[in-house]
């Protein structure tokens, strides 16, 4: 039997300064504390059960959680029930061969990335199948989480003449898709950390604002995080260190895993970033041995910084009791 743990944040209600471009402003009349509302317990049965998490994300009062193994959506309902399962595993329509990220837009539709089948699929939440279509450009990704705004796709990616350790620094690193697969714009660009190190971690990850504003932050060594405007202009760059081990060497593409596994133990990496009403949640991660050995993300160690939607830190680095799985 599966948990979901339900957490809340309670704000207790200086000092400034820019940084090589970076904005950092922390209040010091506030105080962030993780509080334990409640807890949900998913009912599973041998007919219905979820074998791994891989995702999951809270919306229209219902929990969506993508199982790794199974390749389909579970909608879970706040009193633990498996309402239903999306998707079925194949190559034909309303099929996932591998389901690799997915977003529940405001419109009530699922978004579905399927790796294997290198094609998006959109579900209503009742579970029947729309449609699918492939990414229509030479653009490499998506990298990392989609998300959807307005009907619209959001995602990373790499131009390909920048594929290359030394280089990705100078791609663009976000890409915006119509539902047909046709690239709109391509905006957002890496951070220093890149210039300076190669890192075998491309992943992209971004979330929005109430206002249409579009926060960025790459999965690989920082903790930074980008504002855009609604018409994909940079607004800010802001972050607050704090606990975030930030990266200090390369780690290439091409090491052995083992020796990649030693180096990426020394840092974090960006995990999640989460905005609901005015705060926004950036989660982090501190990988560990017994998580890699495992292969199980529940054994590394978790903690969340709390901004608001002008980039302001609330102090907070909380240690997690787990990995966020979804903020709503």
């Amino acid at each position: 039997m599966l948990r979901v743990l339900v957490i809340i944040f309670v704000l207790l209600f200086s000092s400034c300064k820019r940084n090589g471009g970076v904005y950092e402003h922390v209040f010091g009349d506030k105080l962030c504390e993780l509080e334990r509302d409640f807890e949900i317990r998913i009912k599973e049965d041998r007919d219905r059960f979820i074998s791994e998490i891989l995702w999951s994300k809270v919306k229209f009062g219902k929990i969506f959680i993508s199982d790794r193994l199974q390749h389909f959506i579970a909608v879970v309902n706040m009193g633990g029930e498996i309402e239903r399962t999306i998707g079925k595993r194949g190559g034909g329509p309303g099929e996932i061969r591998e389901l690799s990220s997915f977003d529940v837009g405001d419109d009530g539709f699922i978004y579905i990335y399927d790796i294997g089948n290198k094609r998006f699929s959109i579900f209503d939440t009742g579970g029947r199948y729309i449609s699918s279509f492939i990414f229509r450009s030479n653009l490499i990704g998506p990298v990392g989480e989609i998300r959807v705004k307005d009907g619209k796709i959001y995602f990373g990616v790499i131009e390909p003449e920048y594929f290359d350790q030394s280089k990705i620094y100078k791609s663009r690193r976000v890409a915006v898709v119509d539902t047909q697969g046709n690239v709109l714009h391509l905006f957002g660009y890496s951070d220093e950390i890149y210039k300076r190190f190669k890192v075998y971690n491309l992943r992209v990850l971004a979330s929005f604002d109430k206002f249409g504003n579009i926060y960025v932050v790459e999965e690989g060594g920082t903790y930074r995080i980008q504002k855009y405007s609604s018409d994909h202009k940079l607004l800010k760059v802001f972050g607050h260190r704090g606990r975030f081990r930030e990266l200090s060497e390369d780690i290439p593409w091409n090491l052995p895993i083992p020796k990649i596994d030693e180096l990426i133990l020394k840092y974090s990496k960006a995990f999640s970033i989460h905005i609901v009403d005015s705060l926004i949640y950036c989660e982090f991660v501190d990988l560990t041995l017994d998580g890699i050995k495992r292969r199980n993300p529940f054994y590394h160690n978790y903690y969340l910084k709390v901004y608001d939607l002008d980039g302001n830190y609330i102090p907070s680095d909380l240690k997690l009791p787990g990995r966020v799985l979804g903020v709503g």
